[in-house]
């Protein structure tokens, strides 16, 4: 009898010291826990439900130097050319640039999504801006640094744009314009029949001069 009770009291002290000793040592009584939480920490990297990396964001539309010297050359410096109508807009994050969805109706040069994205400097009411609702022909290149379906207009943000009001086509470039109204003369065609003539390549636009690379 007197033998277990001496085997129990040791057994007691040795269990109080191990508690002291984690008491007076908190590495030694943490460690347990903080295994834990790195383990947790791993497994939630290596999980296919962790949150993916954000995206890069989008940077500037294109180098806008790439003013086109007739209607010929915008649309060989194209590599898609699409009518479109303009269905949503935003305001990019930074504040430096309006967003367009552009729902596609027509592929008139290249392929692409039935939706796309098109990055034009400034913000909301600044002039040669696409405008929400309203329908375009566009010739453009992809958006350097973004997804697939996002792009820039060619010629400085203004020659590649093409509104479609009235039943007629619209530039507010005036080479471009006058590019277009004289293909419509030359053709008997109107302009938008010339346009779309010109890109399929049914149409060639006489004396169309090399192509100047100026700031616009």
């Amino acid at each position: 009898m007197r033998l277990k009770t001496f085997a129990f009291l040791a057994g007691t002290v040795t269990l109080a010291g191990s508690i002291l000793i984690g008491a007076m040592n908190p590495q030694f009584a943490l460690s347990s826990a903080v295994r834990s939480v790195i383990s947790s920490d791993s497994d939630h990297r290596g999980s296919p439900s962790a949150t993916p990396p954000p995206m890069r964001p989008v940077t500037d539309p294109g180098s806008y130097g790439d003013g086109q010297s007739s209607l010929q050359h915008l649309i060989d410096a194209s590599s898609l050319i699409v009518s479109g109508t303009v269905i949503a807009q935003a305001i990019r994050q930074d504040g430096r640039a309006v967003i367009s969805t552009v729902e596609v109706r027509n592929r008139l040069k290249g392929a692409s999504p039935f939706h796309i994205r098109v990055i034009q400097n400034g913000q909301f009411g600044d002039a040669g801006l696409l405008q929400s609702g309203e329908k375009y022909i566009l010739s453009m290149n992809p958006q350097p640094d973004a997804t697939p379906d996002t792009y820039y207009i060619v010629g400085g943000g203004i020659q590649g744009l093409f509104l479609q009001s009235g039943g007629t086509l619209k530039n507010e470039d005036p080479a471009m314009d006058a590019d277009l109204q004289a293909m419509s003369d030359l053709s008997q065609l109107s302009r938008a029949d010339a346009l779309e003539a010109l890109i399929a390549g049914r149409l060639h636009q006489p004396n169309a001069t090399v192509p100047k690379r100026v700031s616009v």
